[in-house]
This record gives C-alpha cells, structure tokens and sequence, in this order.
C-alpha cells in the first residue's frame, strides 16, 4: 500500500482489504439520498449535493464495501473545511459486481500503463485546483497500480466522483442546492508539492480550525437549463501489486465487474 498519508492537503486512508468480489444488494439500484445537481456548462464535473439541504448522506452499509469506515473518514473532513480524503483499498483486486474499472494509474512517475480518467483529465489552468485523480496517482509507490472503479452504468469526473445523468432539474422540483463558503485567507496558491513544480500554480485551501460553513442557494428560473440532477457515489479506490492478481481467490482480474 501507498507509504504517504498526506498529499496536497489530502489525508491519505488505506480502509483494507478487497480481495473478494462485494456484491451489493438489489435496493442498491437506486440511491435517492445520494443525488445532487451538476453543472451542464462544466461538463458535468461541477457537483453541488445534497439536495436536501446540506446534510450529507451515509453509504449505506450494503451497499458500498467497507461503508462505516468510509463515512467515517468523510465525517471527519467534513467537520471543519479541509481539501479532503483518499481513501482506498489494498491489497484490492476485484471491483464491486456490477461495477466497472473507469480509469489505471502506475505509480513511480510512470505513465505508460496509465487508462481511462487519468487519461482524459485535461491539465490545468492558472488558479484552479490541482485534479483528485492525479493526486491518487501520485501516492502510489513504483511498485503499485491504482484502479477507480464505478458502477457500470455511471460516469467519472476529475473529481473521482462516479455519476449517472438522471435528467434536468425542472423533473425533479429542484429549486436550491448546497454550497460550501471559503473565506480568501483559506486560499492558497501553491507552486510545487515535495520539490515537484507545478505548472501553471493551482490553488489549495488551508485547513480551518472552525465548522465547515454551509449555505443554500436558490436556483433562479434563468438558471434552469443549467444543471441536471445526477446520482452519485464515491469511487471505489483500489491499489494493487502484481503478487496480489495471483493471489486472488475468486481468479478475478482487476477491474473486472464481478458479473
């Protein structure tokens, strides 16, 4: 597993072993207390839930490997503002059935085996955040692969969030969503992480010592057309070695949906 704890900000969390396939219940197939709206001008990447106000949802326990760990680690972060958690799995080597591998990072600086998201991440502009996915792939050891995994029928952002287009909000009565409030003396611009330069500066925030501020917006009747609801769920985040593929029970290649 990764040997960093923290990088850019994000606390790095092994929450162990995936070694079998998970197998989620039926009820599964549909997660109403995980939808939230996303932004049509920016591709979709853009992500404001809950839409209930801004109580986060808990995975639920059948439905997502390890979930009490998970929101255990989200419920931390959340408290006060913060970049952020990774947290994975490994030894792990099967994604949950009917899930689906949606993007291959190789550690050690490496890119040649490098698939899907990571790929298609674009880089970044002056004053915007440096990508969740390369700070997963820049954890990883010489010796590692890391996998995201999402369900089959979902998408993923640059984000690591895997979500489904549900359709526009005009559908779903959708008038407001939640937005988290950072304060400029929370903002940083950062030039290089551990003698690494990174070109062009991205912006980090500072850990804050008080609550995370939370606000609910209104969605105006000219800002209709700009949002679709969406169902969401965190990626399932797997590290392996190549002695961990021939140890698996289930004879189940990374990446392989369990199906």
């Amino acid at each position: 597993m990764p040997t960093a704890t923290e990088y850019f900000g994000f606390h790095v969390t092994n929450v162990g072993p995936l070694t079998e396939t998970f197998t989620p219940a039926p009820s599964c197939n549909d997660l109403p207390g995980l939808r939230g709206i996303a932004s049509v001008s920016d591709n979709e990447t853009t992500m404001y839930a809950p839409l209930s106000g801004c109580r986060f949802s808990s995975l639920e326990t059948e439905c997502f490997p390890s979930a009490s760990i998970i929101n255990s680690i989200f419920a931390s972060v959340r408290r006060a503002l913060d970049m952020g958690a990774v947290p994975y799995y490994s030894p792990a080597v099967a994604c949950p059935s009917g899930w689906t591998t949606v993007g291959v990072a190789t550690g050690g600086g490496g890119s040649s085996g490098d698939e899907g998201i990571i790929t298609a991440v674009p880089t970044w502009g002056p004053g915007e955040q440096y990508p969740f996915v390369h700070v997963f792939s820049n954890v990883l050891d010489a010796s590692e692969t890391g996998a995201w995994c999402c369900p089959s029928d979902f998408k993923v952002n640059e984000n690591g969030d895997c979500y489904s287009s549900l359709g526009p909000i005009s559908s779903y009565s959708v008038s407001e969503y939640c937005v988290v409030i950072i304060s400029n003396e929370n903002v940083v611009t950062v030039s290089s992480v551990e003698g690494t330069a990174i070109t062009p500066p991205v912006v980090s925030l500072t850990p804050a010592e008080t609550s995370l501020l939370t606000s609910i917006r209104t969605i105006f009747r000219a800002e209709v057309t700009d949002y679709i609801v969406v169902q969401e769920v965190p990626a399932v985040m797997m590290v392996y070695k190549e002695s961990d593929l021939s140890g698996d029970s289930n004879g189940d290649d990374s990446g392989d949906s369990g199906d």
